[in-house]
């Protein structure tokens, strides 16, 4: 008897030893593979996507910003966009919180090669999505204003009409002085 319940308690530390000894493998490849910047995914958005993040919430306000790793001028205001996230994203005193959303527009071919590493560089925080080319009616149907040029941000506030486009290069003190104007309610 006492044979047998050695025999069970060895094949127990064996199979709890294997499952520890599997599970460190499977946590230490995933972090070195995500420290070689392959373990990074990026969420492919839809326009129905697009189409509930400029819908106004009563809890936060919403930047979506469009732009591609091609655009000089989007790649410019990127880092006035993760300032705003940083200082914004946590409210203080009667302010609403702040969410960033930066739409990718670039090929889907060049999400992993370019847009991904990108990413990765600039140590972007903000949520970041992938979206491709939008078609024609779909570009309209974000704003009837938007001509597909980029950048474009739309800023929406928590009620029901607080919006606002705009298709152009921001400055960090543009950008800034539209939160202010929506964060308060």
């Amino acid at each position: 008897m006492m044979r047998y319940a050695l025999g069970a308690c060895f094949a127990a530390c064996c199979t709890l030893a294997v499952a520890a000894l599997s599970l460190y493998c499977q946590t230490h490849t995933h972090a070195s593979r995500q420290s070689r910047g392959t373990g990074y995914r990026m969420q492919h958005v839809t326009v129905q996507d697009v189409l509930s993040l400029i819908r106004p919430n009563p809890d936060t306000v919403r930047i979506i910003n469009f732009w591609a790793t091609t655009c000089r001028p989007c790649v410019e205001e990127l880092p006035y966009f993760e300032r705003i996230y940083r200082a914004y994203a946590i409210p203080v005193g009667q302010a609403k919180p702040v969410q960033v959303v930066l739409v990718s527009l670039d090929f889907a071919r060049d999400v992993q090669a370019k847009v991904i590493p990108f990413v990765q560089k600039h140590g972007l925080t903000a949520k970041v999505v992938f979206w491709g080319t939008p078609k024609s009616e779909e570009i309209e149907a974000v704003d009837t204003q938007w001509t597909g040029a980029i950048p474009a941000t739309i800023i929406v506030g928590t009620r029901e009409g607080q919006r606002q486009f705009l298709e152009k290069k921001l400055s960090f003190e543009e950008l800034e002085n539209l939160v202010k104007m929506y964060i308060f309610p």
